[in-house]
């Protein structure tokens, strides 16, 4: 399956149950599940965005590496290969 309609699946994998398990957690009252369910389909819509912008750098660094994803992967799992700290700032170029 394509990675990033995986990560599209599971957010609104996890907007399910969240839907499903916010019922007992309030009263009965139905304002309140409104709010839950409208403050977690937000959040499913963002872990969307999110994930879609993240595959979309990724495969934008990819095209300039002319790697494709799973040589990425292999180089990572190589214990030969320094791979770069994922702490380097945004606005550096890993070295």
């Amino acid at each position: 399956m394509n990675p990033m309609y995986q990560k599209i699946a599971f957010s609104f994998i996890r907007y399910a149950l969240a839907v499903t398990g916010y019922g007992g957690l309030v009263s009965d009252d139905g304002l309140m599940e409104a709010i839950g369910a409208a403050a977690t389909l937000v959040l499913a819509v963002w872990s969307v965005y999110k994930n879609f912008k993240e595959r979309q750098v990724l495969v934008t660094a990819l095209q300039g590496a002319a790697l494709s994803e799973n040589d990425v992967k292999l180089l990572v799992k190589d214990p030969a290969v320094v791979t770069p700290s994922v702490t380097v700032p945004k606005d550096m170029v890993p070295a």
